[in-house]
């Protein structure tokens, strides 16, 4: 506590802040346990509250959300924002977690082996800079949203029909992981995403061999897929879809 007298009395200030540290970082349930008690990622979390609680106008952190799950990590990120924007603060952290960036980040700094690059994270996406993160055979940046995907031989196209948004987005995300581009023209194979009184179905035929089924999710869907990718391309035969 950096505030406090050389007795180290607490002023209701002070515990206020600890209260106001405790709450916002999601410590509650913690509150009663030791620090050698908590897991990874729950100190982890601890040690941003004792940040917090210090009131300071300056945060340095390094890999904050490093050890937390998904949720934690998105509230820690969030609580950063907020201590940004809400507060005052300047929050300067380190981090291998591009969404948290692009999340909250006014500006960035990017260190590459080749050179140190700066600026908005939107700035660094639209100049082609963060293509120097993935300069890799097997990755590539989705500067359209953010996202970074596998780069991977596709073995033939799909023509996705009937259902428009969120369920199309999906249904298009299923066919590339398994190796087909989506398209909207004719294609041997083909997949009719069709809503009724019974709920939503997936009609997936195949024109060369005249099959037709009926599926009800997207995971059996894509086991389908595989399939029929092992008549386009033999060496398939031997993946495992799990």
């Amino acid at each position: 506590y950096p505030h406090t007298s050389w007795t180290g009395a607490l002023s209701d200030y002070d515990y206020s802040r600890v209260e106001y540290a405790i709450e916002s970082t999601g410590l509650r349930n913690l509150s009663d346990r030791y620090v050698e008690e908590l897991s990874d990622g729950e100190r982890q979390r601890a040690m941003i509250g004792r940040v917090v609680a210090q009131d300071t106008p300056l945060i340095i952190l390094d890999e904050p959300t490093a050890f937390l799950d998904i949720k934690s990590r998105y509230e820690i990120t969030d609580l950063l924002r907020r201590l940004a924007e809400e507060n005052g603060r300047t929050v300067i952290f380190s981090t291998h977690d591009l969404q948290a960036v692009f999340g909250i980040c006014g500006r960035m700094l990017l260190l590459t082996e080749k050179e140190v690059a700066e600026g908005a994270p939107e700035d660094l996406a639209l100049n082609g800079t963060l293509n120097l993160l993935f300069d890799d055979p097997v990755l590539k940046f989705n500067p359209e949203d953010a996202t970074v995907s596998f780069l991977r031989q596709m073995t033939g196209t799909v023509q996705v029909t009937g259902a428009q948004g969120i369920v199309r987005l999906w249904t298009c995300r299923t066919v590339q992981r398994t190796g087909f581009n989506p398209v909207s023209t004719e294609a041997p194979l083909r997949i009719e995403i069709r809503d009724g009184v019974s709920g939503r179905k997936w009609i997936c035929s195949n024109k060369e061999y005249s099959q037709e089924v009926t599926l009800e999710n997207l995971y059996d869907t894509g086991r389908w897929l595989v399939e029929q990718k092992k008549h386009h391309d033999p060496a398939s035969q031997r993946l495992n879809f799990l």
